[in-house]
């Protein structure tokens, strides 16, 4: 054994990113007060007449629960749920009732009200919910005296999940959406004056435009529409046909440029020669400019500019871009004013779909002036037939173009933090982000952004890399965990059964509810790979040698196929996990009233982070600290209690290799059993030898500079200090009894590091 030479992770110290737009009703930061807030330290807020206004006094304590709150998953298989806070209200002045004219709230219990829950800690008021009330459903009994409003807030996904209508193409909202943020130039610089998508239904006969009320294109012919896929960031776009489009472009002031974008997909095949794409006409010097192809060197696009009497006034003939059949790309025609007064700058831009063919680009410059743009023709002599143009669009003021690159192949290779942060910034979605040292440490890449609904693509961002996506309990927004603030977790919060710190009983569960042991990962739109465990306690074979298959599929969006033999491996890890689960650990906050640094432990624990307990009785237990992951928790607020109970699932998965490390830096051997007896269970000599040895297979380090490192001989925990020999069998040096457990030791026995090195995705 050795130290691995592969690594898949750094340790880096997490790092909260902020972007989107902020809450409508602002955040909700911790603050220190001096007071409870309440008579029993719970606070209600709604956020009315733009201030949070205190409802506290309102709330009913009926069978001691003043708030009951959910947040987060069951394990780490299920998807996250919108958070909930259920709160019963006093209504008998009609307060809460928003459609009663003399209420004090009257017109402003609107529905998704913003909702915040607090109660003081310590000094301390920490929220613990922040969400939306979408209804305020009345209630009375049978006396007509107790009148009540059952609050059921929620988050924000509950609201996000709720649409079914899908977000256009990421090429539609690159063009349209007006989203600024310097860390994602996804978007044109400048907004375009008219834009005609071009992804108009089958039946179609009009372009319509892109802009709100924008006018469309008419159309003259038969174009083939929404039959070319060939731009993964557009919907289906038409063939020209030998049909002809003709828009105007609204008149506008402040003009500094003259800017024609639009896709372009000319066939392998090729398609008539010497024929005019695009056509744009000005009212200035420069009052047509063409945009030819010919079928010369493999397909070739000239730019020429004419006067308004039909003179030539340019070509771009001497820098023409050549090589443009079958190769699917965007271009840009612009005109802009020289630095020299009296002249007019032309230039043309050509960037293919395949990053990895060379783009080009043609300039020059025409004495003259610059006017408005007035119309743009596609086609304007009808003789291309089979050639795609699509997303055409003009601008007034210069764009060099290459901001919109990333939606022309639908941000395909994006990472899924950096999807999720440019979709809830296009959205105006307050989301936050947590990761390693660097923006997007995960090496996970997805495929294209499809045509679907705003809560499936953010979902499948969290899906590509196996992390938690859900709701901020201290203000609204979204939070998404990247795999580096996964990786091999201290423990935030530990808890000692020995002093009486869980409120109820832990109950292991070593059952099959989890496991999936044959694995198949399709990536959409492309293959698929199955990856299954066939050897071991937990592998596809029949009892007693296995549990039998458990099969089980994931369709991930992901930047190419390549990917999915690791993306198996990967949640093959996590469905093979031979542990008990502890899917609740039940916790009395008040309990810890003398303890400040544990009540501010508890109630710092998130989804994603890690809790251990430790000293759990009986023999039921393993003798070792049982590490969790919270997935998600219960949490009851009462006038004397405040319970909390976390979900969660084993937090072993998430221990991966790194290199140099004295706990994960070891790879395991293909397998080592004990040679001979060892019955007073105190020996510290034992012979080891290495399955495969004679065949290759590595034998178990003698490098001073990797001791001390923990194995498993029959569960018991034993520390190596020193390995001799350089043949099997060797001899270890041991502590026995690392994790307090005594017993004998029988020859064959399994040899295994406590810690193997596992590698992520």
């Amino acid at each position: 054994m050795g130290i691995a030479p592969l690594i898949a992770a750094v340790r880096r110290k997490p790092t909260h990113w902020k972007f989107g737009l902020p809450a409508t009703a602002g955040t909700a930061a911790p603050v220190l007060d001096g007071g409870d807030g309440g008579p029993i330290g719970l606070t209600v807020e709604i956020f009315i007449k733009s201030a949070w206004t205190d409802i506290s006094s309102y709330v009913y304590y009926r069978g001691n629960v003043g708030a009951a709150i959910t947040r987060g998953r069951a394990d780490e298989t299920s998807q996250i749920q919108p958070q909930t806070a259920k709160v019963v209200l006093n209504n008998r002045d009609g307060r809460f009732s928003p459609r009663n004219p003399t209420g004090p709230y009257y017109g402003q219990l609107t529905r998704n009200t913003p909702i915040r829950i607090s109660r003081m800690n310590n000094g301390i008021r920490r929220y613990r919910f922040y969400g939306e009330i979408p209804a305020w459903p009345p209630a009375s009994d049978i006396s007509g005296s107790d009148v009540t409003v059952t609050v059921t807030a929620a988050g924000m996904l509950r609201r996000l999940r709720q649409g079914n209508q899908p977000l256009r193409s990421a090429l539609f909202r690159a063009f349209t959406i007006a989203y600024t943020s310097p860390a994602f130039i996804f978007h044109p610089a400048v907004a375009p004056v008219a834009y005609w998508p071009c992804e108009d239904g089958e039946s179609s006969t009009q372009i319509a435009s892109g802009l709100t009320g924008g006018t469309p294109m008419t159309v003259s012919g038969s174009p083939t529409f929404a039959s070319d896929s060939t731009f993964p960031g557009s919907s289906a776009l038409p063939l020209l046909n030998g049909s002809i489009w003709s828009g105007a472009v609204p008149s506008t002031t402040g003009i500094t440029a003259n800017a024609l974008w639009l896709v372009l997909s000319v066939p392998a095949a090729g398609d008539n020669d010497n024929s005019v794409i695009a056509r744009m006409t000005t009212s200035g010097t420069v009052a047509r400019i063409d945009l030819v192809y010919t079928t010369a060197a493999a397909g070739t696009l000239t730019m020429y500019g004419y006067n308004a009497a039909g003179t030539q006034l340019f070509s771009s003939a001497a820098f023409s871009i050549t090589g443009v059949t079958g190769t699917p790309a965007m271009l840009t025609m612009n005109l802009t004013p020289d630095t020299i007064p009296g002249s007019v700058d032309w230039q043309l831009n050509y960037g293919p779909l395949d990053l990895a063919l060379p783009g080009g680009s043609a300039v020059g410059s025409v004495s003259g002036s610059l006017g408005s743009p007035l119309q743009i023709t596609i086609n304007p002599d009808g003789r291309l037939g089979q050639t795609v143009v699509g997303h055409v669009a003009c601008q007034t003021a210069f764009d060099d173009g290459s901001s919109l690159f990333g939606a022309l192949d639908g941000h395909n290779n994006e990472q899924p933090i950096i999807r999720y942060a440019r979709l809830c910034g296009e959205q105006n979605v307050p989301a936050v982000a947590t990761f390693g040292a660097t923006i997007g440490d995960d090496a996970t890449v997805m495929g294209p952004q499809g045509t679907d609904t705003f809560g499936n693509l953010i979902q499948q961002c969290a899906d590509a890399l196996f992390t938690p996506m859900f709701e901020a309990r201290d203000q609204l927004s979204l939070v998404f965990r990247s795999k580096s603030t996964m990786y091999n977790q201290a423990a935030k919060l530990t808890l000692d059964i020995g002093q009486h710190q869980l409120s109820g009983p832990l109950t292991p569960v070593d059952d099959d509810q989890l496991t999936r042991n044959d694995i198949t990962a399709t990536r959409i739109g492309g293959s698929s790979y199955e990856l299954a465990l066939t050897s071991g306690a937990m592998s596809t074979q029949s009892p007693p040698n296995g549990i039998g298959p458990y099969p089980y599929s994931y369709d991930l969006s992901l930047g190419s196929d390549s990917l999915l033999p690791d993306q198996a491996g990967w949640r093959l890890r996590f469905g093979t996990v031979d542990e008990p689960r502890y899917p609740t650990v039940p916790v009395n906050v008040r309990r810890f009233a003398g303890n400040i640094d544990l009540t501010n432990a508890v109630l710092a624990i998130d989804i994603g982070d890690r809790l251990d307990v430790i000293n759990p009785p009986g023999p039921e237990f393993p003798p070792d600290p049982i590490s969790q992951i919270a997935q998600g928790y219960t949490e009851t607020l009462g006038i004397y209690e405040h319970d909390i109970v976390f979900n969660c699932s084993p937090a072993s998965p998430w221990n991966i290799g790194y290199l140099d490390d004295l706990v994960y830096g070891h790879a395991d051997t293909d397998g080592s059993t004990l040679v001979g007896d060892y019955p007073l269970g105190t020996e510290t000599t034992l012979r080891v030898a290495t399955t495969g040895a004679a065949t290759g297979s590595p034998l178990w380090t003698t490098s001073a500079g990797d001791f001390p490192f923990d194995i498993n001989v029959g569960g018991e925990r034993m520390t190596v200090t020193n390995i001799a020999g350089g043949a099997s069998p060797q001899t270890f040096s041991v502590t026995r009894s690392v994790n307090t457990v005594v017993k004998t030791q029988t020859s064959g026995t399994d040899v295994r590091l406590w810690q193997p090195m596992y590698t992520s995705v």
